[in-house]
Order: structure tokens, then sequence, then C-alpha cells
């Protein structure tokens, strides 16, 4: 069984980021702000929020570059 990836994803917490699984999803909407909170849920596995925007809420994919094993976004 391999080990879980994550990555760090700025969200207003103690911490100042809340880390989100490799192929979970996250809420890039407004990403300047330094106020915003709930941009990741549930490690990553439930989609943040209902949006009426088109952008914002994106898969976070691993990309291997060269060699065996290739995949992309």
């Amino acid at each position: 069984m391999m080990d879980r990836e994550y990555v760090g994803i700025r969200q207003a917490t103690q911490k100042g980021y809340i880390e989100c699984e490799i192929g979970g999803v996250a809420d890039f909407s407004y990403p300047t702000s330094k106020l915003r909170r709930g941009r990741v849920q549930g490690g990553g596995h439930v989609c943040p929020t209902l949006t009426s925007q088109s952008m914002g809420i994106c898969r976070i994919e691993k990309i291997v570059r060269g060699g065996a094993g290739r995949y992309a976004a």
C-alpha cells in the first residue's frame, strides 16, 4: 500500500495552510485573500462549496515528468 501524498493549500488557519490529498479538490476562488477559509474540506474528498463561478474548484493532480508511469492532470 502506498503512502498518501498531500500538498499544503494556503488557508486562514493557525498553521497558515491545510493539507489536501493529491487527487482531492480545493477551492481556489479569491487566491490572494488572506482571510479565506474552507478551501479544503475532508482532506480534499469533499467539494468545498457550490459557487456561481465556473472557475475556482480544482482537482489537485500530480504530474510525473519523464520515464514510465507518466500521468498528468
